[in-house]
């Protein structure tokens, strides 16, 4: 169920999200993407971007983690990602029915990669 984002935020680690709610951010209007449970507006980046704007909508509102790795970007992306970072997805969208944790609460935190402590 969507929520009418964001739920809450704070300073430390932005506003937090519902996966349903980023879903909808999937258009040259507003185009969100998921990063190992971050989540980016790159809405402003869609014109700017070298690969064109058509690869950035095609992952918009979804989980782009594979895709970006899929493709030799330079260290310099995360730096960029960082100027479009606007929250994180809520912990209960990280856990599977049986209440495990899932891949986005399993792979690296948002705040390693938004730190470049995360190695690609």
């Amino acid at each position: 169920m969507a929520t009418g984002f964001p739920l809450y935020g704070n300073k430390e680690s932005g506003l937090v999200f519902m996966l349903e709610d980023v879903g909808k951010q999937n258009s040259s209007h507003k185009a969100w993407l998921l990063i190992h449970k971050c989540v980016y507006n790159v809405t402003c980046f869609l014109e700017e971007h070298p690969g064109g704007e058509e690869v950035l909508l095609e992952q918009a509102g979804r989980d782009a983690a594979e895709s970006l790795h899929d493709v030799d970007h330079s260290t310099d992306t995360r730096e960029m990602l960082k100027h479009y970072y606007i929250g994180e997805i809520h912990s209960d969208d990280c856990k599977n029915k049986k209440g495990q944790r899932s891949k986005c609460e399993r792979v690296h935190a948002c705040n390693m990669w938004n730190s470049g402590s995360l190695h690609l």
